[in-house]
């Protein structure tokens, strides 16, 4: 985690305090390491999930590529992001959840359902999408 946390701030990367020697948040039993990013004279947080779960590894294989101002990188796709604010549970897990529901297209009902009874968030899946008014 400090190597990481060393690498990503010799790379440019805003790394503060803790996390400089490798701190990680736990987050719903996932580790995580937070780092800002740079771009564009808009620094954006970045959440850098450490935990090999099957969540996580299916996470990764959906990722999407995006051209920013720093080149090509890879995001969560919106379902992915939306698993993991429902694991997460809470206060502004839940906001975030109800501000993705606004502004993301079409969603993958079937991969969020199953993924969602296999993780044993199914109620609040269905209470998410019930209080945004998505079928």
């Amino acid at each position: 985690m400090a190597e990481l946390a060393a690498a990503a701030d010799r790379e440019g990367f805003i790394v503060g305090g803790e996390r400089v020697r490798g701190f990680a948040d736990p987050l719903a039993g996932l580790a995580k390491m937070g780092f800002t990013v740079p771009a564009g004279g808009r620094p954006g947080p970045v959440d850098l999930f450490l935990s090999a779960t099957d969540c996580r590894r299916a996470a990764f294989a959906r990722r999407r590529r995006h051209e920013s101002d720093l080149g090509s990188v890879c995001v969560a796709s919106p379902g992915d992001v939306l698993l993991h604010k429902l694991l997460a549970d809470r206060p502004r897990d839940r906001a975030d959840l109800a501000d993705l529901l606004l502004v993301v297209g079409s969603l993958d009902l079937p991969y969020l359902e199953g993924s969602a009874v296999r993780l044993g968030v199914t109620a609040r899946l269905e209470a998410a999408l019930r209080e945004a008014g998505r079928p």
